[in-house]
């Protein structure tokens, strides 16, 4: 059961207030269609969605009614008698609604239309609004997203109905000197619509003039107010020198990090000499990033003097920025090993070498320290074939990268030179960068010591063992032993 209406007169159905935006269409529209929501006999309520449309003049709109709930339209006072489908339900009474219908109505003439429901009254109102096609308007807005070569140039169009097409002019003296590709903007209706246009290959630190252009019927155009913007320059990259690893005598790994701040094309080297001028650098090389990220980046030095300091630092640049130095450090190679004193011409012996045996004595002093493993089983001598002494020996990780150094000694009195007590070496070994582990060594006898050992059949020997790491204190270690022929 419905419950009886009261129709309005139209002067009170034009101070109805619907608080809805407009759609705006062109020859398309967003169908204008009854809603009915809530239930029951006292709770139903009644709408036109949308409850505004705006045209342009000679298109038509489509009117609606998908339920079964009978809805009719009828116009107050109009501009002009729109011209409806018989399918649209016209009229002023209830008589002339009904149920699941749909249908156009075209209006010539521009104007504001206003229609109700002829069941529902004011209660269930909206209005068309009919336009002729006007001035495009086209507003130029700052442009976004500047960086030192690039930047988006941003504005806006209302077409007020016409087919419109849109650019951007620029240049640095002029707006005249460049512009953007032409693009359509893909509307004829009343709205501003947003556009804009990426721009890429600036100049950093660089002032641009920018103007938006519409263009609609032949040839005409609409321009927009003129903007300037400036493209920042590019900030040099940071960057921070570390450490020297990896040292021998004669090279050395530089690192150090750089952060390109978002320059183009980073570029870094290492500057490095015996003096804070330098005079030296590795060769260039790109960073392929360009965030705001600090990446490591290292060089290898070669053909370096044994034994001397060397001042290195980081340096890296922009390809369109300034450059930037990192702090000054040191370095120092490893010193060469000493050189033994000549040994006398050997005299060939009369017979084959003998077979030696190496007979440990109890050690002058104790294995200890980070740098050797196993105590006093770190070191090991075993037989030997030949006039040497061989053996191995534990480096712990805290020596590895070290020089170990095995020196042979005998007794003058035992090579026959004075009665003097003293002693002179008659072996060496020399190893640079050993690694962590057990490390094998086999020491020959010099000249004189090989004649000692065949004259007396007999030959005691200090085995002297030393291991200088890469950093703090060195250690050593000493054994004696007696070769027998």
């Amino acid at each position: 059961m419905r419950l009886p209406r009261r129709y309005l007169s139209a002067a009170a159905l034009l101070g109805v207030a619907v608080a809805v935006l407009p759609a705006i269409a062109s020859s398309e529209t967003t169908p204008v269609e009854a809603v009915n929501e809530g239930g029951g006999v006292y709770g139903e309520t009644h709408r036109w969605s949308p409850s505004q449309e705006t045209v342009i003049a000679g298109n038509a709109v489509t009117f609606r009614n998908m339920t079964a709930v009978r809805h009719g339209v009828n116009w107050i006072n109009p501009p002009a008698k729109p011209v409806c489908d018989n399918t649209v339900p016209v009229g002023t009474t209830e008589a002339t609604a009904g149920t699941n219908w749909s249908g156009t109505c075209t209006f010539a003439q521009a104007g504001t239309y206003t229609f109700y429901c002829t069941v529902h009254g004011a209660a269930m109102s909206g209005t068309i609004t009919i336009k002729t096609p006007g001035t495009p308007i086209a507003t130029t807005q700052a442009p976004s997203e500047l960086t030192h070569a690039t930047a988006r140039l941003n504005g806006a169009v209302n077409p007020e109905g016409n087919a419109t097409e849109y650019r951007f002019d620029y240049g640095t003296s002029t707006v005249s000197e460049h512009m953007t590709n032409t693009l359509s903007l893909g509307s004829e209706d009343f709205s501003s619509h947003a556009v804009s246009a990426a721009l890429t290959g600036l100049t950093p630190g660089t002032s641009y003039h920018v103007q938006l252009v519409a263009i609609y019927g032949v040839g005409k155009t609409v321009l927009g107010s003129e903007q300037t913007f400036t493209t920042p320059v590019p900030a040099a990259p940071t960057v921070a020198t570390g450490q020297a690893t990896g040292l021998t005598e004669s090279e050395a790994t530089l690192k150090g990090t750089v952060d390109p701040n978002e320059g183009e094309a980073t570029e870094y080297s290492f500057e490095y000499g015996t003096g804070l001028g330098y005079g030296q650098s590795t060769e260039f090389k790109s960073l392929s990033q360009t965030d705001r990220v600090s990446h490591p980046v290292s060089a290898t030095l070669t053909k370096l003097a044994a034994g001397t300091e060397y001042h290195f630092r980081l340096v890296a640049h922009n390809k369109v920025g300034p450059a930037a130095n990192g702090e000054d450090h040191t370095l120092k190679t490893a010193s060469p090993p000493s050189s033994p004193p000549p040994s006398p011409t050997p005299t060939p012996p009369s017979s084959p070498s003998p077979v030696l045996m190496v007979v440990p004595i109890a050690p002058s002093e104790p294995l200890s320290g980070s740098l050797f493993e196993g105590g006093a089983h770190a070191l090991r001598l075993t037989t030997s074939h030949g006039p040497s002494v061989r053996g191995s020996v534990d480096v712990s990780p805290a020596g590895a990268g070290g020089r170990l150094e095995v020196g042979l000694f005998a007794s003058t009195a035992s090579l026959a030179r004075t009665h003097r007590p003293s002693r002179v070496r008659v072996g060496r070994f020399l190893r640079s960068s050993v690694k962590a582990g057990v490390v094998s060594f086999a020491v020959p006898l010099t000249a004189p010591g090989k004649s000692a050992l065949r004259r007396h059949k007999r030959l005691a020997l200090t085995v002297q063992i030393a291991l200088t790491p890469l950093a703090g204190a060195p250690a050593s270690v000493t054994r004696s032993v007696v070769l027998r022929g």
